[in-house]
């Protein structure tokens, strides 16, 4: 996205209200930034929302982030995973928090922003040296944009239900024409609101355009990584919702294999192995 492109997308998401991050976000951050953060003062920020806390406990303890002791309270939280790793946790918690439901939205939106958080943590354990946190974060933030055009556009569920599978095209590339913007422009902007890292943010932009972003030779490597496991717990979220053939991973599927070095079979395998994983979360 070039300097042009990004001011007049920004001119056209302003009438989108995107919304500011919490102020359990911000104290987050501005706590995190201190020279010496503060084990206790980040333990009560967290503690203060009680849903966010048992949350949090929930989610690290799950099967496919692949802890070898149960965490029992959010300090043991902190004080084995580090600071950031579970601050990326509660922003990413809280975002479901923050945007809501609405009739709008597409089918099992949440569920699947959910789904692809557990399996992104999972894929990151066992393909990549990136952190399992920013792979979960990355997994709830990356169609966050679909969420923000619902709160406007009151056909988007219909819209989704016609484009999202199109055999030729990118659903962002659809969106553009018929919109004039597109859900990964306004994820990108709502995670730079919020303070996602630039990596992420970048990832989100061109979720969409997975093939081209691998192929870019000044690309971060762990930012390609990622973006190569993004692109296969989509399709695996997507397979375990019944969608077949998922074409967008028929274009995309050679591009992130050959990226991670894994053959048909090795995903296959890779796939059976999360998903019996996921449902045993979900169960």
């Amino acid at each position: 996205m070039s300097n042009t492109d990004t001011d007049e997308s920004e001119d056209i998401l302003k009438d989108l209200k995107i919304p500011p991050a919490p102020d359990i976000v911000l104290q987050l951050q501005q706590e995190l930034r201190c020279d010496s953060p503060s084990l206790e003062t980040i333990g009560d920020i967290i503690q203060k929302d009680a849903a966010i806390s048992g949350l949090v406990l929930k989610t690290v303890n799950s099967p496919l982030f692949g802890l070898r002791a149960t965490i029992q309270s959010i300090p043991q939280a902190i004080m084995l995973l580090g600071f950031s790793y579970v601050g990326n946790i509660v922003q990413g918690l809280v975002l479901k928090q923050t945007l809501g439901q609405g009739s709008a939205l597409p089918p099992r939106f949440w569920e699947s922003s959910s789904n692809m958080a557990l399996l992104m943590a999972a894929l990151s354990k066992r393909l990549l040296d990136c952190s399992a946190d920013e792979a979960y974060l990355l997994g709830l933030f990356h169609n966050v944009g679909h969420a923000m055009i619902a709160q406007r556009q009151d056909d988007y569920a219909g819209f989704i239900a016609a484009n999202d599978n199109d055999p030729e095209h990118a659903l962002t590339r659809i969106e553009d024409d018929f919109y004039n913007f597109n859900h990964a422009s306004v994820g990108y902007y709502l995670a730079r609101n919020w303070g996602l890292p630039e990596g992420l943010r970048n990832i989100i932009l061109n979720h969409h355009q997975a093939g081209e972003f691998l192929e870019r030779e000044d690309g971060s490597e762990c930012e390609q990584a990622m973006m190569a496991i993004l692109k296969m717990a989509e399709h695996i979220e997507r397979h375990h919702s019944g969608v077949d053939p998922d074409h967008e991973w028929e274009r995309e599927r050679d591009a992130v294999l050959g990226h991670l070095g894994l053959s048909e079979v090795d995903f296959e395998d890779l796939q059976v192995e999360v998903l019996d994983q996921l449902m045993m979360e979900l169960n």
